[in-house]
């Protein structure tokens, strides 16, 4: 049963309201803080990253931002309820077992970046966003265990969830400014191999000879080439003596 304030157990509906107390609005009820990352969503992937305020929320919701904070201290962490919501629909991360960790990697990096296109904008949101949430930390230790099963060192590790966390986010966000980029024109792919190929084959022959494919419009194949580099550098750092003492440089 839904208690209210001050019911110490009882039905407040079951009896009248005091004539000094004011008396719901009609139509007037409680918002959860579900429904605040509901309305988070829609206001990301209609309006951007950049739009995303709680008090664009509370437009949303049609209410005022003081409703909001009931649940939600601030922009800060409704970024980071937002963030966490999206890492919660993806696939249940695998046990780590150490045949198979770089397959297991793959596969997890491919979940995070599928579910990130799933909502335009989450990408540039995730990127200033710690990974705070029940939902991230839960994957953050999922990921922490699939290297660790490879058998690279401690600090390599902890290196390597940060660069392939980048990597995704990134490439998810470079997709999605591609996406944004094509309501106004999806010419740009050949208008740039043109001009690539118009340029001086004295001075850039490279760029010339390769015109069409820098310009190929390949989003998949360029991420799996990128996670194929990535994940060949991990194979090369497993067991490798004195790794396991890295310490972070200046800054």
């Amino acid at each position: 049963m839904d208690e209210g304030p001050g019911a110490s157990g009882s039905d407040e509906r079951a009896v009248p309201t005091p004539p000094w107390r004011t008396p719901p609005r009609a139509g007037r009820r409680r918002i959860t803080r579900e429904e605040i990352i509901d309305a988070a969503l829609v206001v990301l992937e209609r309006d951007g990253a950049d739009a995303l305020t709680t008090r664009a929320v509370a437009q949303q919701m049609r209410t005022g931002p003081a409703s909001l904070y009931a649940h939600v201290a601030g922009k800060g962490e409704l970024l980071e309820l937002v963030v966490d919501r999206v890492i919660g629909e993806m696939p249940e991360p695998p046990q780590a077992r150490p045949p198979v960790w770089a397959d297991q990697l793959r596969q997890m990096c491919r979940d995070t970046r599928a579910a990130l296109l799933v909502h335009p904008g989450i990408a540039a949101v995730a990127l200033g966003t710690p990974p705070g949430g029940p939902h991230a930390l839960h994957r953050t230790e999922c990921l922490l265990a699939v290297l660790r099963a490879g058998g690279l060192p401690d600090r390599v590790a902890a290196l390597a969830l940060d660069l392939f966390s980048q990597y995704v986010v990134a490439s998810a966000f470079e997709a999605d400014l591609r996406r944004r980029a094509s309501g106004a024109g999806s010419e740009w792919p050949a208008e740039l191999e043109r001009y690539f190929s118009s340029l001086s084959r004295d001075r850039f022959p490279h760029t010339v000879q390769l015109a069409a494919q820098l310009t190929r419009p390949a989003e998949d194949e360029r991420f799996e080439f990128g996670l194929d580099v990535l994940i060949a550098g991990l194979h090369s750092l497993t067991d490798v003596p004195g790794l396991g003492d890295l310490t972070p440089g200046p800054g």
